[in-house]
């Protein structure tokens, strides 16, 4: 399962085929665009979206969001003009007219029939370089292969592929994510290859060379070499996915004896360009596919030839002023158009996986406001998408932790529970009803549920026990409940707890849940090594090497319980020497509340106890909400190591995340914001400990900017916590909150993540000198912020 993980990431950040010289593939003048859905003015274009980070002296960039074949233009601070391309695809590699510096501030727009988008919503300021990572190559390449796929990168270098044995560079590329793949000369059977990255090779008083990647043997060309797996296609369509190729083998596509497709396979599963596009009724045998390393495959068998597309999919919820959307379920290069009242406000090309779309400049999305989506390719337009209402606010319902994304706490609908009705009359208990386990989640509420036993009122109420309830919230009459198992009770029977609050959508009826399992009952540990035993002690951490622990995410349908969809939690990152560290369920525990957001759901975890002890690390792993496929992974500690040989106590270094059960916090445009807990903060070398941290999604990557608090170290040192308490975004401005164990708040800028105000929240009264200490002294702050704005302009 992590490397179905790993590979879904791979598949969709660059995994295209590598276009040879051989065959023409011009691009057409201009995109051919459906007289239905025209591009009249800006207001129908989406502003393209470059792609963080950005380091000095990169001479590329990536993009996408834009409508394929458009003309895509690349500008530094505003104004400069710096690159420029008519991309094939509706994501593109851009090649720059000179090195970017430190400060420069990078946009794009796309042109389209005359018409002009505005500029990138989010313009990515060029920053310094972090350490420089130890590449990974590989792992498999064969000979008479010319891709040797590199992961492990930093944005922006220069990356240099070696032959060990000829001792010469055979490829070169640059880096523009973490995985580039980098066209070679023909690899020879029995040599070795290296990669190496260089931030800003040209410039010799910056120059830095990072460490080289382990060799990689190239291996003899697969005997026989089969044919790769064709997608369906569609009539007019220029693209075309392979499945089953070998890396670096020249891909080549047929209608019928005619080849329309020529180029390099990046990855197991890729994308080509054909010309001229796929007809109605192809030349008999039909499309097909080879593979060619020393020797040619077979031809694949004929795709299957469809005249209909399938709806998109349109990620919820979608806020209020936000200015991106996002889809699935698009066919690769299909043109995407977001929709409202009939009117294009959004235009650009389809991806693999999830399409990040910007609005149209000038276009505010209002509460209210009703969303589809297209997609189409020539003349054949797909229905439309599930419609999606605009807003984020609870709307009567209470469907995740404090009530909406925002983390503000405030139920506007109330209108009985009114401080004067409570003082006068005090509040009373009303039923009760008993379920099995203690209650570590917030229950949820949905008003005017059709369950299957009848309309009511919804109460939803997850348990230690790892059971659901749906309750009828004016009786307290059970509706269902429904027992949360392992996939493989025998293996893992024993429940662990759901800790987190669950999130519901109601539109989709579905409700989302993440729980775990284990197969004993010890779980934790006072002391790291019975070898060295302490009466004070009882456990030790050597005595649980049995323990199996999984996590699984759910989707419950809300009205009766039933499960409709689940994943197994799974996750892994390479740390800076080029090793993965691996989501390891059974040192982790979840807190946070859940969070839905434009069509993805987002888990966090910290540590289980203690954290002395184990090797833990702070996890964000977002899944997509219409079918649990896993989307990408953030860890805020990825090069924390600990001694398990012996086991021996060490200072925490795993920056958890916790924030005392507070849900992480989002943003109209889909930003992620969160605290974390112990471990030195180094962000130059991925350590993120007692930071604030913002994540932005852009393509497969979660994407981190952070602010560090003065004395963050000293944080670590005392066990004083910034991640103790939670965040809140506040609607309709451009600021974020949240504070920990010091009793500070810091007042933050969403866009920035720059300091605005420090706040004191809480002080010891005792000792008001007192901060920065540990679990007995400090001013702590251990719940969420809550937020109210009345008539005083104040809050």
């Amino acid at each position: 399962m992590l490397e179905r993980a790993r590979m879904a990431w791979r598949e969709i950040v660059l995994a295209a085929i590598v276009l040879l010289g051989g065959l023409k593939l011009a691009n057409a003048d201009e995109p051919q665009i459906n007289p239905r859905l025209p591009v009249k003015d800006p207001s129908n274009l989406s502003p393209p979206i470059v792609a963080p980070p950005i380091h000095e002296c990169a001479i590329a960039v990536y993009v996408y969001g834009f409508i394929p074949g458009a003309t895509v233009r690349v500008f530094a601070n505003g104004s400069e003009l710096i690159g420029q391309a008519n991309p094939d695809f509706g994501f593109a590699q851009i090649k720059l007219t000179r090195a970017l510096v430190l400060g420069d501030s990078i946009t794009a727009r796309q042109t389209v029939g005359g018409v002009t988008s505005g500029h990138s919503y989010d313009p990515v300021i060029v920053g310094p370089y972090p350490i420089l990572t130890k590449p990974v190559a590989g792992p498999d390449i064969f000979a008479c292969g010319r891709i040797v796929p590199v992961d492990n990168l930093v944005a922006s270098t220069h990356v240099e592929v070696s032959d060990l044995e000829t001792n010469s560079v055979i490829g070169t590329g640059e880096a523009t994510g973490q995985w580039e793949p980098i066209v070679t000369t023909s690899l020879v059977a029995g040599h070795h290859v290296r990669a190496v990255q260089i931030a800003c090779p040209n410039n010799l008083a910056k120059k830095v060379t990072g460490p080289s990647s382990d060799p990689v043997l190239v291996k003899p060309e697969p005997s026989p070499l089969l044919p790769p797996k064709p997608d369906d296609v569609v009539p007019g369509n220029d693209a075309i996915i392979l499945h089953k190729q070998v890396v670096g083998a020249e891909e080549l596509v047929r209608n019928g004896p005619t080849l329309i497709g020529d180029g390099l396979a990046a990855a197991e599963t890729a994308w080509q360009r054909v010309v001229p596009p796929i007809p109605a009724s192809p030349a008999p045998p039909g499309i097909t596919a080879a593979q060619k390393l020393c020797t040619p495959s077979k031809p694949s068998d004929p795709a299957h030839v469809l005249h209909e597309l399938p709806p998109p999919i349109l990620g919820a919820p979608i806020c209020e002023a936000s200015h991106y959307v996002t889809v699935d379920n698009t066919v690769l290069n299909a043109k995407v158009v977001l929709l409202r009242g009939g009117v294009p406000i959004g235009y650009g090309g389809a991806v693999l996986g999830t399409l990040k779309l910007g609005v149209g400049f000038g276009v505010t999305l209002n509460t209210g406001n009703v969303l589809t989506a297209v997609q189409y390719i020539g003349t054949i337009i797909s229905p439309p998408s599930n419609a999606v209402t605009v807003g984020c606010g609870s709307g009567g319902d209470v469907v995740t932790q404090h009530n909406d994304n925002y983390r503000t706490g405030v139920y506007p609908a109330e209108t009985t529970l009114t401080p004067a009705q409570v003082l006068a009359r005090g509040m009373h208990i009303k039923y009760k009803h008993p379920v099995d386990g203690g209650i570590a989640a917030q229950p949820l509420y949905v008003r005017r549920v059709a369950f299957s036993k009848g309309t009511a009122n919804g109460l939803f109420v997850a348990t230690c026990a790892n059971k659901v309830y749906g309750l009828d919230a004016d009786t307290g009459n059970e509706k269902w409940m429904t027992p949360l198992k392992d996939s493989d009770p025998g293996k893992r029977g024993i429940p662990r707890c759901i800790s987190s609050t669950p999130v519901i959508d109601v539109p989709n009826h579905r409700l989302y849940v993440l729980f775990s399992t284990k197969n004993q009952w010890q779980d934790g540990a006072n002391c790291p090594d019975s070898t060295h035993p302490d009466s004070s002690c009882g456990t030790y951490e050597d005595q649980l090497a049995n323990l199996d622990v999984a996590y699984w995410l759910v989707a419950l349908d809300y009205r009766d319980g039933s499960e409709k969809a689940r994943v197994r939690v799974a996750g892994s990152r390479f740390r800076t020497d080029g090793t993965l560290v691996n989501f390891v369920a059974k040192n982790q525990f979840d807190r946070p509340g859940l969070l839905l957001q434009q069509g993805s759901v987002y888990i966090a975890f910290a540590m289980r106890f203690r954290e002395e002890i184990i090797e833990y690390h702070g996890w964000v792993i977002r899944y997509r909400a219409s079918d649990l496929a896993f989307q990408s992974a953030f860890c805020s500690s990825r090069d924390a190591i600990v001694p398990t040989s012996p086991f021996t106590s060490h200072i925490a270094q795993g920056s958890g995340i916790w924030q005392g059960g507070g849900g992480l916090a989002g943003d109209p445009n889909g930003n992620v914001y969160f605290l974390t807990g112990n471990a030195h903060a180094d962000i130059a070398k991925g350590s993120f400990g007692d930071s604030f941290v913002k994540l932005t999604p852009s393509g497969s990557s979660l994407v981190p900017v952070v602010f560090v608090p003065p004395g963050a170290n000293t944080l670590e040192a005392n066990d004083a916590d910034l991640g103790s308490g939670g965040t809140l975004t506040f609607p309709g401005f451009n600021l974020v909150i949240g504070g920990g164990k010091t009793g500070f708040m810091y007042l933050l800028d969403q866009s920035t993540m720059k300091l605005v105000q420090q706040i004191t929240a809480s002080t010891n009264q005792y000792n008001p000198t007192l901060r920065d200490q540990g679990w007995d002294v400090g001013p702590h702050l251990h719940g969420s912020p809550t937020y109210w704005r009345g008539p005083d302009p104040k809050f």
